[in-house]
C-alpha cells in the first residue's frame, strides 16, 4: 500500500515506506518525519529527503517519488520538495 502526506502549508510530498539513496548533504538526528520534511523545506539546497530511525537526511539533485526505492527499513520515509 502506497501511503501519500503533505504537510500543510508545505511544499513537500512524502511517502511512506520508501528511501533515496546517496546525494546527501547532511545528516541530522530528528524524532519525525514531518520534522524531517520541513527541515528539507526551508533548506534551500534540499531537493529531497530520507527519513529512517531517527535519521533525517537532507538530500540534492533530481528526484522524484517515482525513482524512490522501496525500503524495508521499519517506518521510512522519503519526499520531495515540489
Amino acid at each position: 500500500m502506497n501511503y501519500f502526506f503533505i504537510l500543510k502549508a508545505s511544499k513537500v510530498v512524502s511517502k511512506k515506506g520508501c528511501i533515496f539513496q546517496g546525494n546527501d548533504i547532511s545528516q541530522t538526528p530528528t524524532n519525525d518525519a514531518k520534522v524531517c520534511a520541513k527541515k528539507c523545506e526551508t533548506t534551500s539546497e534540499c531537493t529531497h529527503f530520507t527519513w529512517y530511525g531517527g535519521t533525517c537526511c537532507i538530500k540534492r539533485g533530481d528526484a522524484s517519488m517515482s525513482n524512490a526505492e522501496k525500503s524495508s527499513i521499519p517506518g521510512a520515509v522519503c519526499g520531495v520538495k515540489q
